[in-house]
């Protein structure tokens, strides 16, 4: 059977984010008596672990009706799309999938980095001693973050619900494709399948539900700019030099941030518009780090980073790491340096200047459109 073919639909309690407690966003809300007596272990299904999802879902997996081709004594399934569906109160609705991932028979324990993370988590946020020595988080299933969705609340809101009557989605927190070997035809199954399929829109482990990430283009034209600063300022730039003052600023601006008491730091800076996650008083925040040789008086955004600051302007932070002086070496180190951190970072238009523009030329792209 094809791997596209391989769909399991799994119910979960509802979440905003699914990335463990967050203030507004405590705990699963319905799916299954295990979120009425306690914190359901799906709380952390969409949770980034170093680029990967490790998915708790309730009951014992039946492979064969996930790929009824396969062999009886297979403990995993490779390749399988799982479409996580929560309750809400008009009905069930698919808040997210992940594809490409490994489902497994039985439950398995997470790694241990990922225990050590949820259970810091769970202290932070306010969970009792007994809850979170108790939360001996199983799973069945991991997948890529990248190969994985989950949805915005009006998007998740937006689509029909599923129905729990007969030839919907029951009572039993699992729904397979397949019953007797053979696929099912209910409409409902092949159009949320057609739906994950076709997706493009935003998902909120890409933009933390603010936006898009930095495309490859914002990086290198971002570079760029920066480059052609440092040397109007009369220093060197190359590459290295950049990787040099990059590495060294997070590393200071992390350090700075720890004396403020802001905790369980996330580096983001290679899928996000952001460069760090973290905490502080049980609330998130995102972190801009600038690094320079210059004073530090101006500093390059890309046109992502600003949106992102603008639409979260409580819990944005830029970190300022300036006068730096770089080390010659193979390769270069960047050493010393000022550090300055706005909190509560808010930017004002006026102390915007616009350093590049895309145009469309209108015969050539005409042309090339086959108008």
């Amino acid at each position: 059977m094809a791997a596209a073919s391989r769909i399991l639909f799994a119910r979960i309690g509802r979440m905003v984010r699914y990335a463990g407690p967050q203030i507004g966003d405590e705990k699963p809300q319905g799916g299954g008596k295990h979120n009425k007596d306690s914190l359901g272990h799906e709380a952390f299904n969409f949770r980034d672990f170093d680029g990967k999802l490790y998915g708790f879902i309730q009951p014992r997996i039946d492979l064969l009706k996930v790929d009824p081709a396969g062999s009886k004594n297979l403990a995993k399934l490779d390749n399988v799309t799982i479409i996580f569906v929560a309750p809400y109160e008009d009905g069930q609705r698919v808040v997210g999938w992940y594809k490409d991932a490994v489902l497994y028979r039985e439950s398995r324990d997470n790694p241990s980095r990922v225990k050590e993370q949820i259970s810091t988590h769970l202290k932070r946020t306010g969970w009792s001693k007994e809850v979170t020595a108790t939360f001996k988080r199983t799973i069945r299933a991991e997948a890529p973050t990248a190969k994985a969705v989950l949805l915005p609340e009006d998007v998740r809101r937006s689509r029909p619900p599923i129905p729990r009557t007969k030839g919907g989605f029951g009572e039993y927190n699992v729904c397979y494709l397949y019953k007797n070997g053979e696929r099912k035809d209910a409409s409902w199954i092949k159009e949320v399948t057609s739906f994950v399929r076709a997706y493009k829109g935003r998902n909120l482990l890409q933009d933390g539900q603010d936006g898009p990430p930095p495309p490859e283009e914002d990086r290198s034209v971002k570079g760029a700019i920066f480059a052609a600063q440092e040397r109007r300022g009369g220093f060197q730039s190359s590459p290295a030099i950049r990787t040099a003052i990059e590495i060294f600023a997070m590393e200071r601006a992390k350090a700075e941030l720890e004396t403020r008491r802001y905790r369980d730091f996330d580096n983001t800076s290679k899928r996000k518009s952001y460069d760090y996650t973290c905490y502080r008083n049980g609330r998130q925040y995102y972190v801009e780090v600038k690094g320079t040789q210059t004073k530090g008086d101006a500093v390059i955004l890309t046109k992502n980073e600003v949106e992102h600051a603008n639409r979260n302007p409580g819990n944005s932070i830029m970190v300022i790491v300036h006068d730096l002086k770089i080390k010659d070496g193979d390769p270069p180190m960047a050493d010393g340096g000022e550090v300055e951190v706005l909190e509560c970072w808010e930017i004002e238009q006026e102390d915007l200047t616009a350093l590049q523009y895309q145009w469309k030329v209108p015969g050539l792209s005409r042309l090339k459109s086959g108008q």
